[in-house]
């Protein structure tokens, strides 16, 4: 059984040092353009939130000045009220969608991609060592031999 501490290798390993070095940087330069559309997506999703608050708190606001209004002049409504409150439900049937793509943003798109960043991450700093480990055998694989 093999043991899963293992370490496999890799193209990476065997690639010439300014092959290696160009590998390198393309894999920081992903990285660093998915942490910033990581970035933006999550800042994104922040204001859909707030936007959905806020939009959910005007439209009860609003209700509720229209509902002490329609008391206070009872002889006023029909029409103009059904107008009123038709908007008011479609104000929030927007303020509840754009919640609800706010929730989708985070789940799937911000997460994965924040996984996928630090996954990255941790891969391209075990590769960095790795090849420097493979650097330290190959000197003094040269220095014995030298000797």
């Amino acid at each position: 059984m093999a043991n899963s501490n293992r370490r496999r290798i890799s193209f990476v390993d065997f690639s010439h040092p300014q092959v290696w070095h160009k590998l390198i940087e393309y894999a920081e330069v992903t990285i660093a353009f998915t942490k910033l559309i990581t970035d933006f997506t999550n800042q994104w999703a922040k204001i859909c939130f707030l936007a959905s608050s806020q939009l959910h708190q005007l439209v009860a606001e609003f209700r509720r000045k229209t509902e002490s209004e329609i008391r206070d002049k009872c002889h006023l409504g029909g029409m103009m009220y059904d107008l009123w409150e038709s908007l008011l439900l479609e104000s929030e049937l927007e303020s509840q969608s754009v919640k609800k793509m706010a929730c989708l943003m985070e789940k799937e798109i911000c997460a994965p991609l924040t996984s996928f960043v630090t996954n990255k991450n941790v891969e391209l700093t075990i590769n960095k060592q790795h090849r420097r480990d493979l650097n330290d055998i190959l000197e003094r694989s040269h220095e014995i031999v030298q000797e």
